[in-house]
């Protein structure tokens, strides 16, 4: 959510007097924390499912079935690339008010950090619980082999290297021509997607740099909303959205004879894999426009708080699955799935409540004592500490973000990215 005064900053003149760049994309301010966070909220929601029955899959409690295979490679079609889109919509803005050195830095503080915290306490947890689990085993080495991201903590891992590459195509031309660096990175990113280029160092078990083209299709969709001057979202934007998405998936089904997720169907790469995602990443911003219209409040703040629950959702949803299989003998898959479901989503919100917003912030930030923000600061030549003022509220600068209560910590909401 952009608050009063991370307006003014993004409406302000940079330090030191330099003229601002011409204007490529800005962030949507007054519907930002309607739809966008019910898109988040859409995609969190789908995410815990996700993993909630591929628990309960593993441990025999659901029977393996077609339908289930065939939903689960739905979701799996655009539920991640949907984060990366968001992400993607608010990068410019955020790269326009910091600079390429700053925001880089920045990202270390709020996705990277995070990553290592989470990472490190999520495979201790594993190593512990080993022979409870469904898991692969997961020793030591393991865990402090954090260059080899273990379980969803993949996504922060690969949005911060995306970060960084993104930013190179305009880290020379956005003080005078933004849209030269926005044509490098569609043209990079169609590049690495259709060649599946990888970084062995930098990633070893999935290709998660093609995931830059859906982080650059949102900063294209931003640029292009920017430059209509036109506000697409209300209601007849959301259901000519949805229905679009439900006719190109119609069609892709038509095509293939009702099949269509292929069997062997790589979401990685590949044009047929490229249409679904475009078309879940639609159809879920069309939802997200209605749901937004409606005033449902709970996506809400499912969004707002996607972050934490993206985080530390798998620790309760195994803990309670555990529970009711190992320790109760109960086995209803029905039963599972709720419990599951309500709570992975109400543990991470309830834990932001009970721990306030300070004790939150230094499992999702780093604290100020090792913050690379303050080199930030020094960059940008302004005084100590000033770098996390009002621009450190950015919430859609990554798809998720802190809880609520998280955001009040520091000044404007300093622990939401």
């Amino acid at each position: 959510m952009l608050d009063e005064p991370t307006r003014r900053a993004a409406a302000a003149p940079p330090a030191g007097g330099t003229p601002r760049p011409p204007r490529v994309a800005t962030a949507p301010s007054g519907d930002r924390c309607d739809w966008v966070d019910h898109a988040r909220g859409l995609g969190i929601l789908l995410v815990v499912y996700g993993h909630v029955m591929r628990g309960l899959l593993r441990s025999g409690i659901v029977p393996q079935n077609a339908f289930l295979e065939k939903l689960d490679q739905a979701i799996y079609a655009f539920h991640m690339p949907l984060f990366f889109f968001l992400s993607g919509m608010y990068f410019l803005p955020s790269l326009r008010r910091r600079g390429p050195v700053a925001l880089g830095l920045w990202k270390v503080d709020t996705v990277l950090y995070p990553y290592l915290v989470w990472s490190i306490l999520h495979g201790s947890v594993r190593v512990a619980l080993a022979e409870r689990t469904n898991h692969d085993p997961l020793g030591v080495l393991d865990v402090l082999r954090v260059w080899v991201p273990i379980d969803q903590y993949w996504f922060l891992f690969g949005l911060f290297f995306i970060f960084l590459l993104a930013t190179l195509p305009f880290a020379a031309w956005i003080p005078r021509q933004p849209r030269t660096g926005l044509a490098l990175l569609l043209i990079g990113s169609l590049a690495v997607y259709g060649g599946g280029v990888d970084v062995p160092f930098v990633w070893q078990e999935v290709f998660v740099f093609p995931f830059l083209l859906h982080f650059a299709l949102g900063v294209l969709v931003a640029t292009a909303a920017a430059a209509s001057g036109r506000r697409w979202s209300g209601p007849r934007t959301g259901a000519g959205l949805l229905a679009g998405a439900l006719a190109v998936a119609g069609l892709l089904a038509a095509v293939r004879g009702g099949d269509l997720l292929r069997e062997g169907m790589s979401f990685e790469g590949g044009a047929d894999a490229l249409i679904l995602a475009i078309a879940g990443i639609a159809g879920t911003c069309g939802l997200a426009r209605l749901t937004a219209a409606a005033g449902l409040g709970g996506l809400t703040a499912l969004g707002a708080g996607s972050l934490l629950i993206y985080l530390a959702h798998t620790l309760p949803a195994g803990g309670v699955r555990i529970l009711l299989d190992q320790g109760l003998g109960f086995t209803q898959p029905g039963v599972h799935l709720a419990l599951g479901l309500v709570v992975a989503l109400g543990v991470p919100l309830a834990f932001a409540r009970l721990a306030g917003p300070r004790r939150t912030g230094l499992l999702l930030r780093a604290p100020a004592w090792l913050s690379c923000t303050r080199l930030a600061a020094w960059w940008a030549g302004r005084p100590r500490g000033a770098a996390a003022g009002p621009a450190a509220g950015h919430a859609g600068e990554a798809a998720l973000a802190a809880p609520p209560a998280a955001a009040q910590a520091e000044g404007s909401g300093s622990i939401r990215r």
